[in-house]
């Protein structure tokens, strides 16, 4: 009779984590930090703070930005999808259509390779207009939830290694915040379909213009929006998911009492577009934890990369 395992896999901890993260050298005081011991073991600690960040983004690049194309692909499709439908029976949308056939041939303008010529004038009340106006008002909740679970993790990790960094322990609420945060930072990403619906007019526009036939327009639309949401599905991913890391870790540093200033290190860009007391978001040093709210409500440029760490802790005496 075979005799059982005595050897048993675990997942990792988060503290075995950061420990292989920050090396030896790497010490977490049990009674907490002050200024004296962050200026001899602190910078351990950021180290295994920054990589354990990179890490945890990097997982949830992929998962985040694939959903994020899925889902503006499937805009394009559902906008195609409802033109053709309307297309089919002309009567049943509300916009000015002509036909460069008899008007008893009404068929015709849903035929691929029939010519059309439609009001474009976004906001209007073409067929194309009315896709996408039809499509884009049902898009959110399908998009929050595709987008949810690469979120909620970054944003729990920002949170749940940062306190353990600090010596903290999680708060009881903490998972239902991190979700409540989540879908936050979620529901943003879908405010973004307004820049999809505005690139899918433009290229309708610009081949209503050049004579295109309503099958060319879908071919166009197709081709075209395949290369967009590749590079727009890359930078939401890795804007949000930063965002998302630096919403958890905030909430670890409100939690602190001895934390009285973080800083911003590590982007490798400066945007003065977004800015906090006329200084520019990344990189920003010395910022106090009771503006922790005020400044994240400032904002980062998209692509942001930097991580937001400990700066400054009360002296123990």
């Amino acid at each position: 009779m075979p005799t059982a395992c005595a050897c048993r896999h675990h997942r990792p901890t988060a503290a075995s984590t950061l420990a292989a993260l920050g090396g030896k050298a790497l010490f977490i005081p049990k009674d907490g930090w002050t200024k004296q011991r962050f200026a001899v073991y602190g910078a351990a600690m950021l180290k295994a703070l920054v990589r354990q960040a990179y890490i945890a983004k990097a997982q949830a690049m992929k998962p985040l930005a694939l959903a994020a194309r899925n889902q503006m692909l499937a805009r394009v499709e559902q906008v195609i999808a409802k033109v053709q439908r309307l297309a089919e029976n002309p009567m049943h949308h509300r916009g000015a259509v002509s036909f460069p056939c008899p008007p008893s041939n009404r068929s015709a303008f849903g035929r691929i390779g029939a010519k059309l010529t439609v009001n474009l004038d976004l906001p209007g009340g073409d067929v194309w207009n009315e896709a996408l106006n039809q499509v884009f008002e049902d898009a959110g909740i399908e998009a929050v939830a595709s987008y949810m679970p690469p979120i909620q993790s970054v944003m729990a990790q920002g949170y749940g290694r940062t306190t353990v960094l600090l010596g903290g322990e999680p708060a009881r609420d903490a998972a239902a915040r991190m979700a409540r945060m989540a879908r936050q930072v979620a529901e943003k990403i879908t405010s973004v379909d307004e820049t999809t619906r505005d690139g899918i007019a433009a290229i309708v526009r610009e081949g209503i213009e050049e004579g295109s036939t309503l099958g060319e327009l879908i071919a166009e639309l197709r081709d075209g929006y395949e290369d967009i949401a590749a590079w727009r599905s890359a930078r939401i991913a890795r804007t949000e998911l930063s965002n998302a890391w630096t919403r958890g870790s905030a909430e670890a540093y409100k939690e602190c009492d001895m934390l009285e200033t973080v800083s911003v290190i590590g982007c490798t860009a400066e945007e003065p577009e977004w800015e906090y007391n006329g200084e520019p978001t990344c990189n920003y040093a010395g910022l106090p934890v009771a503006e922790l709210d005020a400044f994240l409500e400032a904002g980062f440029h998209p692509n942001h990369t930097g991580t937001l760490v400990p700066d400054e802790f009360k002296s123990e005496w």
